[in-house]
């Protein structure tokens, strides 16, 4: 929705349905390359959105085969596991992550477009003899 700021980048179609003299019922304020009060770099309430999300940020299940079984071919313990971060976020914020970072003095809460975690996926195997 910058596009004003950085021209020549794609044009989102949110921005295509901007206000005009033609498009007078928009959402979205005028997008225009004019450095004036309409443009996209004045500050206004469009900007402004509920970052609330729910995250399951780790989740590790593992499993220990147990001794009786393993006893009989010679193995003391056995753990088989799987980890990861970052499983799923649920949000309606349209930024790249809604826990955009910042500074906590001067714009904690502000997305300046940092990327989002990324997600992991690892698993293991752990035995003993």
């Amino acid at each position: 929705d910058f596009y004003p700021s950085f021209a020549g980048a794609a044009i989102s179609a949110r921005v295509r349905d901007s206000w005009t003299p033609q498009n007078p019922g928009a959402a979205l304020p005028i997008f225009e390359q004019a450095s004036n009060f309409s443009t996209n770099t004045q500050s206004n309430s469009y900007y402004i959105e509920d970052g609330s999300f729910f995250r399951l940020q780790n989740l590790s299940i593992g499993y220990n085969v147990p001794a009786s079984a393993l006893s009989r071919i010679g193995m003391s313990r056995v753990r088989v596991f799987i980890s990861t971060n970052n499983l799923f976020t649920i949000t309606k914020y349209q930024g790249l992550d809604p826990g955009v970072g910042g500074n906590a003095d001067t714009n904690f809460g502000i997305d300046v477009g940092n990327y989002p975690v990324t997600r992991q996926v690892l698993g293991g195997l752990s035995f003993g003899f």
